[in-house]
């Protein structure tokens, strides 16, 4: 259905296995703001075409169907563009001397790699290199994808920077791409119902987000790998009023939480077999006696971490050569503690800093 009042389109419950023209089409029109694909069987290599740049979807999408079940469509081949040039080949045109693919990696996301849209570092925030290219659907804000048979978050759906509400439930998503954290302006998060098990700490970046919600996923499974599975990084998040973490397996909870006691107004922690805090705090059942739980262990360790970060500037100062740092080297450590920059070099490369690093000014290296 094709709302010309408030500039949405509705394509749910029609079988629809890849991305139909007619979001393109109407997109070219008009500003197309809500689309709703949801209770299709959209896998994510279709869904990825909704965050290609716009000279892509114009080469590599003319001559698509309406994708029904109905009407036949190769479920799991890759799409043919009408010059019978494969999207794949489109995607990766950079390799034969093309316009660069936007997809990025881990680090590319965080470093701030040369590619359209891309993240970089400055001061306590984080903003996007301007680029040529634009996201076809430029105006969308609402995306609906809720129960398809997506395996993972295209990374392409970064491209969507004007995206406020991002419904992904009831799908088989195991992880959120660091590529997500582009999406500055996301206010709505939602990922229920799939099989994440642990939060990447790059969700930190999305500083507007005021609703999170995770229940029905797989946080803290006994196979999961990751030491951390709710990062520091949360913290973060300060205009968070909603978190839902229910039916997991989540056994503690990051003090750094304790930061948001302000702006925290439900946090959903129903079945989950948790150590910390302890019993007696969680089974009073109200966020803000949880919060304020968390805020003083908070501020006690963020007093060790600020002495620390002093008593290293005095030697930093004084003594370099004790942290085996030439004069100029410590100079330069002094000046990025005084930038307060979001982001911190590890083992791993570029990493977000965590709440306790930017609060201190002392950065945690491996």
């Amino acid at each position: 259905m094709d709302d010309q009042n408030n500039q949405s389109l509705v394509l749910s419950r029609q079988g629809l296995l890849t991305v139909p023209i007619e979001v393109f089409t109407t997109a070219a029109k008009r500003p197309l703001r809500c689309l709703d694909l949801g209770y299709n069987r959209l896998e994510t290599d279709e869904v990825a075409a909704l965050g290609d740049l716009e000279e892509r979807v114009l080469h590599s999408r003319m001559g698509s169907s309406r994708g029904l079940a109905s009407q036949g469509s190769m479920r799991g081949q890759t799409p043919i563009s009408p010059g019978g040039v494969h999207l794949a080949t489109l995607r990766g045109a950079a390799a034969s001397g093309g316009r660069p693919y936007s997809s990025m990696s881990a680090a590319d996301s965080i470093l701030g790699a040369r590619v359209p849209n891309s993240r970089v570092s400055t001061g306590s925030v984080w903003y996007h290199e301007q680029s040529d290219e634009a996201a076809k659907l430029k105006h969308l804000e609402v995306l609906y994808l809720s129960n398809n048979a997506l395996a993972a978050i295209p990374e392409e759906l970064g491209n969507l920077l004007t995206l406020k509400s991002l419904w992904l439930d009831a799908n088989a998503i195991t992880l959120i791409p660091p590529a997500i954290s582009k999406l500055e302006k996301l206010q709505v998060l939602s990922l229920s119902h799939n099989m994440i098990r642990s939060v990447e700490p790059t969700v930190g970046c999305l500083t507007v987000l005021n609703q999170l919600l995770l229940s029905s996923n797989r946080l803290g499974s006994v196979d999961t790998a990751a030491t951390e599975i709710l990062p520091p990084q949360l913290g973060l998040l300060v205009s968070l009023r909603v978190l839902d973490l229910a039916d997991n397996r989540i056994a503690n909870l990051p003090i750094e939480l304790g930061r948001l006691h302000s702006t925290l107004q439900r946090l959903n922690l129903h079945n989950n077999p948790l150590r910390f805090p302890p019993a007696g705090i969680v089974m009073q059942g109200r966020e803000a006696t949880l919060v304020k739980f968390l805020l003083p262990l908070y501020e006690e360790r963020l007093d060790r971490y600020k002495l620390r970060a002093r008593e290293r500037d005095v030697v930093l100062r004084e003594n370099p050569d004790q942290m085996g740092l030439t004069r100029e080297e410590a100079n330069v450590v002094l000046s990025r503690r005084a930038t307060t920059a979001a982001s911190v070099m590890s083992g791993d490369g570029r990493r977000l800093k965590t709440p306790l690093e930017i609060d201190s000014g002392l950065e945690i290296f491996d």
